[in-house]
């Protein structure tokens, strides 16, 4: 019981964070917050991944942007590749650590592995309709081809995460939809059309620090 009631505290505090971290004026407090929560959400993790995998999506769900925003992603590799494995196939829990994986493996760097972890995710919930997972996903697929040298490819999914981003009303989306675009404009040669598509990004409300930067 006292698991439990610690294990909703921790949601209860990720989520609020979270919702803090996409804003311009939140995102300093919040990334704050979750470092001064770090022991609490570690060990909250842990037992989640175990014994309450809802429990689990959710906080993976919350702490993703935090844990790319302190550096620490690449840590949480063992953890997210239990959850992987304990959940679903297409579960949220599945999709979600696919996802957080695949940003690992760009991280290490082995764009490849990248690729192939949102492509499974795509597949498997494109068919769901627009969601902030599947956008996220198509993003960073795009990112992720344009780094492979496939740019054409890279623009197609970049527009249409884009497009997405703009049906949802998701603002950091937009700002990751855009980035991508950016990329492959880059890639491409179009320094002009990055730097406009830069701008654009720059003007999206309220979006957070780091990705204004």
């Amino acid at each position: 019981q006292a698991q439990a009631a610690l294990a909703r505290y921790a949601v209860r505090v990720a989520g609020e964070a979270a919702a803090g971290l996409q804003t311009t004026t939140g995102e300093p407090a919040a990334a704050r917050w979750l470092d001064a929560e770090d022991a609490t959400m570690g060990h909250v993790l842990a037992w989640a991944v175990e014994r309450d995998l809802d429990t689990a999506v959710r906080l993976v769900t919350a702490l993703g942007w935090w844990w790319v925003l302190r550096g620490r992603l690449a840590g949480q590799e063992p953890l997210l590749r239990e959850l992987a494995g304990r959940a679903g196939p297409g579960s949220d829990g599945w999709c979600a650590a696919q996802f957080w994986l695949a940003r690992t493996a760009e991280d290490a760097p082995d764009l490849p592995a990248a690729l192939e972890r949102y492509t499974a995710t795509i597949d498997v919930i494109e068919d769901r309709g627009p969601s902030r997972m599947l956008m996220d996903c198509l993003a960073r697929q795009s990112v992720t081809v344009s780094n492979l040298g496939r740019v054409p490819e890279a623009a197609r999914y970049g527009r249409r995460a884009l497009a997405m981003a703009r049906e949802l009303g998701y603002r950091l989306g937009q700002v990751h939809a855009t980035t991508s675009l950016v990329i492959t404009a880059q890639y491409a040669g179009d320094l002009d059309d990055a730097v406009q598509l830069a701008r654009q990004a720059g003007q999206i409300p309220d979006i957070p620090g780091t990705a204004g930067r």
